[in-house]
């Protein structure tokens, strides 16, 4: 009996250091994919800012551009409006960004940060037991359980939410912990779901990189076209001026021949 009561501690010394090991990787990664979403979204604003400056000057151009050339109304109200398009494309991208969005993202970071710390404190305190997990599950915000940001992750079906390697640790963590009883599984449930509002917040920087990325192309494209419609333009201005010139050099070459004929008959 002796020797099975110190199987039993030694089987839940091994269980207990190796769930320390599982959730000190599992915060060590969502740690790394905080600073990484951090260090995504000052690049976001970065290429907002670059991207209003450029929208503004493109806007002084193209108005220049259509002062300076005798281009059709409807032709230059279309690519007024074309450009409005743009210019309003830009500005919900640097809402979604820089506005109060950043702002909830930002509580929301600052949240998790403290989710972070209190569940390294708490494994750092208390040994692997159901009770300890029960505890740390209870300690974070439920409210962080039903945010905006996985709502919205929760829709989009077309997100990866986790990578190969994460899932086959949740599997391995889930077959180590079913024995010992269900309040284990509330703590692995909840690093999760904030492994996958991460990655959902990544997707969504992305997403505003690339639609950044388009407009540029689209302004561009729409500038290099206007472009080569005023050189046509100027091109038929010339080519008209010159036959009127050709014209008229006709007409007044014929009187002069006209006037030697009824000189020369008088």
């Amino acid at each position: 009996m002796e020797r099975v009561a110190s199987l039993e501690v030694q089987l839940k010394q091994i269980s207990s250091s190796s769930g320390h090991r599982k959730y000190n990787s599992l915060i060590q990664t969502q740690a790394r994919e905080l600073s990484h979403l951090r260090q995504r979204m000052r690049e976001g604003q970065r290429v907002c800012h670059i991207l209003t400056q450029n929208m503004g000057d493109t806007t002084k151009a193209f108005e220049e551009l259509l002062r300076a050339n005798d281009i059709d109304y409807y032709m230059g109200q279309s690519f007024r409006e074309q450009l409005a398009q743009n210019i309003a494309l830009a500005q919900r991208v640097v809402t979604k960004i820089s506005g109060r969005k950043d702002q909830q993202l930002s509580k929301e970071l600052q949240h998790k940060d403290k989710i972070i710390e209190s569940l390294h404190t708490k494994l750092n305190l208390r040994p692997e037991t159901p009770s300890s997990c029960q505890a740390l599950s209870e300690t974070t915000d439920p409210s962080d359980r039903t945010s905006p940001v996985s709502d919205e992750c929760r829709t989009n079906e077309d997100l990866e939410l986790c990578s190969d390697l994460d899932s086959r640790e949740y599997q391995q963590e889930h077959r180590l912990q079913q024995p010992e009883g269900g309040s284990e599984l509330d703590g692995v449930n909840l690093i999760e779901e904030h492994l996958r509002e991460v990655r959902c917040l990544r997707q969504r920087l992305e997403e505003s990189i690339r639609t950044n990325e388009r407009l540029r192309q689209q302004l561009e494209d729409r500038l290099a076209t206007t472009g080569q419609m005023s050189g046509g333009d100027a091109a038929a201005r010339g080519g008209v001026h010159s036959s009127c010139q050709a014209e008229t050099g006709g007409a007044g070459g014929r009187a002069v021949e006209g006037g030697a004929e009824t000189a020369s008959d008088s």
